[in-house]
């Protein structure tokens, strides 16, 4: 499939992290697939590459067949219809949502060790470059934070020298110090990336594709995540807005409302409590695929974290005296 600028719908589209060695120009294709599960189809007669170094997002709503299309990518799920072709010299490193290891009970260094067949003292060698350092590494790995089971199973992906990169929601439920981590991790790596994500900074930083599933298709855009809201906003029909009604004029004087003075903290707190607001909003909507609201949202966002600063900035100026 050639690569195109503008995206089309249509049911037919066409050390760290050491690389496994080249690619193939194209990793994975598949060819008129269909999948369903009774009337669900999650996937009709789809045409689409997978192409070497592509950085992909996929994203839709929750239940759209984002899992299943990374299953039938893996063939740990047949297809109805139609072939899925991996090249044989890809080389797929996985990281699950939900990550679990062989065993609960192993140590970290223990997991490791089971995993190359090195020495000790060159697994702790490695460990210390994922921040796993003295007695870190005899943490069994069922007590292990969320960080730190990502932190451990990239470790364990690097190992097998990957050249395509498949993570499913890889900074969901991290704190900021393990995606910052995760981040850097993913920047180091040079091969093959495709990523089912929420995060709209993560998708900002990594997507240079977008494949967006709905309704068993899916829209293949090149470009990165903003600009792929401005094409769904801009390819929506506009809704027709509803004639204003208008206001009665009121025949009683109405009363002046009682000036009170709030201190510059209330004022802070209160607008970083909209912007949290904001920011749960724009979460669901990027999860329930609702992209022509998102704009707007994000405008709202910026305005907020605008009035932060400047609030910060009074209060600063005023040396911490809350009064407005």
């Amino acid at each position: 499939m050639e690569k195109v600028e503008k995206p089309a719908v249509s049911k037919k589209m066409t050390e760290d992290f050491n690389s496994g060695g080249h690619a193939a120009k194209q990793l994975v294709s598949f060819d008129s697939v269909f999948k369903g599960y009774g009337s669900n189809v999650l996937l009709n007669d789809v045409n689409i590459v997978v192409g070497r170094n592509d950085s992909i997002a996929l994203i839709g709503a929750n239940g759209c067949g984002k899992t299943t299309l990374i299953r039938l990518l893996m063939d740990e799920e047949s297809v109805d219809s139609g072939i899925v072709k991996v090249s044989s010299n890809v080389k797929i490193a996985y990281m699950p949502q939900i990550i679990r290891f062989d065993d609960e009970n192993a140590t970290i260094l223990e997991t490791l060790r089971n995993a190359t067949g090195l020495p000790e003292d060159k697994n702790r060698s490695i460990l210390v470059s994922f921040r796993f350092r003295a007695d870190d590494v005899m943490k069994k790995v069922g007590n292990l934070s969320g960080g730190e089971r990502s932190r451990l199973k990239l470790c364990l992906l690097m190992q097998n020298k990957a050249n395509f990169l498949i993570l499913d929601e890889p900074t969901n439920h991290l704190d900021i110090e393990s995606r910052e981590w995760i981040e850097e991790a993913v920047t180091d790596f040079n091969g093959t990336l495709l990523f089912i994500s929420h995060d709209r900074y993560f998708l900002n930083k990594f997507a240079s594709r977008i494949w967006s599933m709905k309704d068993g298709n899916i829209t293949d855009f090149h470009g990165g995540f903003d600009e792929f809201l401005e094409f769904s906003v801009a390819v929506k029909e506009p809704e027709l807005s509803k004639p204003e009604k208008k206001e009665k004029k009121s025949t009683v004087k109405e009363k002046q409302p009682t000036v009170i003075k709030i201190s510059v903290e209330m004022l802070i707190y209160e607008t970083e409590t909209e912007l949290k607001k904001i920011n749960e909003e724009i979460e669901a909507k990027i999860i329930n695929a609702e992209y022509e609201r998102l704009n707007l949202l994000y405008e709202k966002k910026h305005g907020l974290e605008e009035r932060i600063e400047i609030l910060y900035s009074e209060w600063v100026e005023n040396g911490g005296d809350g009064d407005a």
